[in-house]
């Protein structure tokens, strides 16, 4: 058990690294780079390394944006293929839930921001 964890560190440790020499040599804002990972996810999904992954990197690739492009391509594939909307439908409201937090998460840390002296 113990393994996994470490893989999942590992692996998404990795990740996280290419995204910030992404960033580092692009001069690319995390919208812009979250946006990418996100795409990239879903173009990736057909190609087996999306499942590979999550299966090598467990939480590591769980807990990325890509995984999460993955997760909306392969709902909207199966929306297609078999006509069945509600795993899209959760994925989606999850996605705004996610942004609702984000948001109020926001709105709460700018109203106790550190006064500036």
């Amino acid at each position: 058990m113990l393994e996994g964890f470490i893989l999942a560190f590992v692996f998404g440790g990795v990740l996280a690294a290419i995204f910030q020499l992404a960033a580092a040599l692009t001069k690319a804002k995390p919208p812009t780079l979250l946006t990418i990972g996100f795409a990239l996810g879903g173009v990736l999904l057909p190609t087996g390394l999306i499942a590979w992954a999550e299966i090598w990197g467990g939480g590591g690739m769980a807990a990325m944006v890509v995984d999460a492009g993955a997760a909306l391509a392969g709902n909207f594939l199966t929306l297609i293929t078999t006509g069945v909307f509600m795993p899209l439908l959760i994925v989606l409201a999850t996605f705004v839930l996610l942004v609702l937090i984000g948001c109020l998460t926001g709105a709460i840390s700018k109203n106790h921001a550190p006064a500036e002296h």
